[in-house]
C-alpha cells in the first residue's frame, strides 16, 4: 500500500514507499510524492525531516499529575531554523529559537561533545527511564505540595554537562501555593534571579542532575536549576 503516484522497482523500494504512505510522508501539497520525477536537495531534506518524526526524536514525556506522551511537529521550514541547528538532531515547531540558541552550562570542556544535545539524544530516547525517573519523582512530589505543574522532558534537548546531565525542560504552572517562588520548586544557582510563580506561566529552564550517574537512574537529591531561558505568561 504505497503512494499511487510511485512505482516500486524492488522489494526494498516497496517497503520504503509503503512506510512513506503509512506515515503520510509527502513532498507536494496535494499529498503526492511524484515518484517518477527527480528529487531536489530541498525535497530530500524535507523527506529526512519527516523520517525523523517516525524515529521518535520528536516525542517527549510530560510529568505532572500522571504521565503522558506527546509528539511535537518537526519544523520543515529550514529558513526559520536557529543558527545553532546543527547542534540538534531535530528542530521542533513549538520550541522558540531563543530556547534553542541559549548555550548550555558545562562543568568540563575536555570533550567537544559536552554541552551539545545531538550527542546525547539517542541515549536519552532509548534509555529514557535513566533520565526521566528523576523528573517523574520531582513532579510527583511537587504536586503533593499544592502545586499543579507539568514538566516536559524532551530527549533532543539533553546534554552531558561534564558532571552529569542537563535537561532543557518546559515547565507549565497550572496552579501553585500563594507566594510560591521559582526556587521553591528546586534549588537554583546564584546566577538565577528568583521570581514568583504565576498561574498559566510557562518556564523554559535547564534542570541538571547534580552529578554523574551512580545507580540505575538519576534521582532528585542533587537536582536543581542552573539556568532559566525564558518565561511566558498566557
Amino acid at each position: 500500500s504505497y503512494h499511487k503516484d510511485a512505482t516500486p522497482v524492488s522489494d526494498n523500494a516497496n517497503i520504503l514507499l509503503s512506510m512513506a504512505n503509512k506515515y503520510n510522508m509527502i513532498l507536494y501539497a496535494d499529498g503526492s510524492i511524484k515518484g517518477s520525477e527527480p528529487v531536489t536537495a530541498r525535497q530530500l531534506a524535507c523527506m529526512i525531516l519527516q523520517a525523523d518524526g517516525i524515529s521518535g526524536f520528536n516525542r517527549s514525556n510530560i510529568y505532572g499529575i500522571g504521565k503522558s506522551f506527546t509528539s511535537h511537529s518537526i519544523r520543515t521550514n529550514l529558513a526559520s531554523y536557529p543558527a545553532c541547528s546543527e547542534d540538534y538532531v531535530v528542530i521542533l515547531n513549538d520550541v522558540p529559537n531563543d530556547v534553542y540558541s541559549a548555550p548550555y552550562i558545562i562543568y568540563d570542556d575536555s570533550k567537544e561533545t559536552f554541552g551539545i544535545p545531538k550527542y546525547s539524544t539517542v541515549t536519552a530516547r532509548d534509555f529514557e527511564e535513566i533520565y526521566t525517573t528523576m523528573v517523574d519523582q520531582i513532579a510527583t512530589e511537587l504536586n503533593k505540595q499544592g502545586y499543579n505543574i507539568s514538566i516536559d522532558f524532551i530527549p533532543s534537548m539533553v546534554v552531558n554537562n561534564g558532571d552529569g546531565y542537563t535537561y532543557r525542560v518546559k515547565i507549565f504552572v497550572k496552579a501553585k501555593p500563594d507566594g510560591a517562588m521559582f526556587s521553591d520548586l528546586l534549588p537554583i544557582t546564584e546566577d538565577i534571579k528568583d521570581f514568583e510563580l504565576k498561574k498559566h506561566m510557562t518556564i523554559w529552564a535547564d534542570l541538571e542532575t547534580g552529578g554523574k550517574l551512580t545507580g540505575i537512574y538519576f534521582t532528585p537529591e542533587n537536582a536543581g536549576f542552573n539556568q532559566v531561558i525564558k518565561t511566558i505568561l498566557t
